[in-house]
């Protein structure tokens, strides 16, 4: 599972920098983050979770007795809670038999994982700053934002002319990353990401995943449902995020709790 978490160095892409724009790029991309993000995500985020095991195990085309059911019986015993405050701060707490160690470890990386690609690229972050320094071009495609890092990482963001994201690709000396999301306007009337699909090379080594999503409305924030995340040549897992709730600084629990987690 280290593979999916490849895609770090695209927050790269967001980090400040110095000169101020002109007031006609501002406006444009103010006018393009509206779209995406009129109200601010939640401090926090606590939910229990719980994977669709059936669906996992079918894949492996395990014949069907008393050995497959009693381990998949095992497997939906699991108890799944998490509560995640931003990409580098997502905690997940698996609880379940012992010989389980292997799978608890993968449930953690999986929802770690997710929530590192969707609070970075959600709530309209994709776009710069208002101190940070970017080119804006005409393309016959739409918009094309550009960075340069001192870093030597040059970013890009790929717009059509309706300011839908299409693209966007986090270049350096030696990885290149490129990052093709989905977006789908919701009932709140907001552009929000749906899929993303994460390709990074570094050297000569390459990982991919994907991620699919909808999402649920809990408090007025819309956060992530039902994910699905698949890895080539590895299992497709989904999972349901459930009995959610949305904090605040201030009523935000230490440490997530599935004891209670049902279902």
């Amino acid at each position: 599972m280290r593979c999916t978490y490849a895609f770090l160095p695209l927050l790269l892409f967001y980090a400040a920098a110095l000169n101020a724009q002109t007031a006609d790029d501002r406006q444009l991309i103010e006018q393009a983050r509206s779209l995406y993000s009129p109200n601010a995500l939640p401090a926090y985020i606590a939910c229990e979770a719980t994977v669709d095991w059936d669906a996992a195990v079918e894949q492996l085309g395990l014949p069907q007795g008393e050995d497959t059911q009693r381990g998949l019986e095992l497997l939906k015993g699991m108890k799944i809670a998490f509560v995640t405050r931003g990409e580098s701060k997502t905690e997940v707490t698996v609880t379940g038999d012992e010989r389980l160690a292997g799978q608890k470890k993968k449930i953690r990386q999986q929802i770690t994982a997710f929530f590192h690609a969707y609070w970075t690229e959600s709530d309209g972050r994709f776009f710069p700053g208002v101190d940070d320094a970017y080119q804006i071009a005409s393309t016959p495609e739409g918009y094309l934002i550009t960075r340069h890092m001192k870093n030597g990482i040059v970013g890009t963001l790929q717009m059509d002319t309706s300011f839908l994201i299409t693209s966007a690709r986090a270049v350096g000396s030696m990885s290149n990353l490129v990052l093709t999301p989905k977006f789908a306007r919701e009932s709140d009337g907001v552009l929000h990401i749906r899929e993303m699909l994460i390709d990074y090379r570094f050297g000569e080594s390459r990982s991919v995943a994907s991620y699919s999503f909808d999402y649920q409305d809990e408090g007025g924030f819309y956060i992530p449902h039902h994910v699905k995340m698949s890895i080539p040549g590895a299992l497709s897992f989904s999972h349901t995020f459930k009995n959610c709730r949305v904090l605040d600084k201030d009523n935000a629990p230490a440490s997530p709790t599935p004891d209670h987690t049902t279902g």
